[in-house]
């Protein structure tokens, strides 16, 4: 489940928010992916509107770039975790991964809200 499919099925990112008991500020530290935990909460609060598809949790996304095969990174949820494993995590952004580690800390931020995360395979 994408974040922005979650936004724009409530609204903003307060309405988001409010659904499920937190602050703004905590849904604006939700990555490109929900975790799977929220996933199936918004499951539930939308009546399925929103579907928790548990495929995608079990059996991440896998791209080729150039000969080299990346994961999606769909532990990756929370900033913390990210800044964590920083050396090791790309964007795939227009066809083409940018390493994390090229990226200044706000830059960072905006790539993780927008874009999936992957990791070598």
């Amino acid at each position: 489940m994408l974040l922005k499919d979650v936004i724009e099925h409530f609204g903003t990112k307060m309405a988001v928010a409010d659904a499920i008991g937190v602050t703004r500020a905590a849904v604006s530290h939700i990555g490109y992916r929900v975790s799977k935990n929220m996933a199936r909460e918004f499951d539930e609060i939308t009546n399925g509107a929103l579907k928790y598809d548990k495929s995608v949790y079990i059996k991440p996304e896998v791209v080729e770039v150039s000969g080299i095969e990346y994961i999606e990174a769909v532990d990756i949820n929370y900033p913390m975790t990210l800044r964590r494993k920083l050396e090791s995590l790309y964007f795939y952004q227009s066809g083409a991964m940018r390493p994390a580690t090229w990226l200044e800390d706000g830059e960072l931020m905006e790539m993780y809200r927008n874009y999936p995360v992957f990791r070598k395979v």
